[in-house]
């Protein structure tokens, strides 16, 4: 598994409404955060979202996409071609989809996260499309 040290609470600040908190090291050089939450201000729905980021523990850099990748327009490719193909597809707002600095870091390639309305509308919910290693090892720097 991934997730070496793990932390995890959670907290409720208003009726309905809560953030989830995850925290964990990939390795002695990455160490993340997972941020979930939720919430309803009172309009037709209430909304939620997804957070990932992570840290070069030896330099306290935020790790970014243009971090893992010398190539991000083959990167950016491969989720516009997959997540046009997928069911979210009639929801999409954007011209092209680029990759973003909201992704999970897995042993076999990077899941990235697209919260309600960064690329689509309400409707097609959060969207996850996951990039194997083989396409991000082609862009790594």
């Amino acid at each position: 598994a991934v997730v070496v040290k793990d932390t995890e609470s959670t907290y409720a600040y208003r009726h309905n409404d809560y953030i989830s908190l995850r925290t964990y090291h990939l390795d002695d050089s990455i160490y993340g955060y997972y941020c979930h939450t939720k919430w309803y201000d009172l309009g037709a729905h209430g909304t939620e979202g997804y957070y990932y980021r992570y840290f070069n523990t030896r330099t306290g850099e935020p790790i970014s996409t243009e971090n893992l990748a010398s190539d991000v327009s083959s990167v950016s490719a491969y989720l516009d071609s997959h997540i046009r193909q997928s069911d979210k597809a009639r929801g999409i707002l954007v011209d092209t989809i680029q990759p973003n600095d909201n992704f999970i870091i897995s042993d076999d390639g990077l899941t990235f996260v697209y919260n309600q309305y960064d690329i689509a509308c309400f409707a097609a919910d959060t969207i996850m499309c996951f990039v194997p290693d083989s396409i991000i090892k082609y862009c790594a720097k």
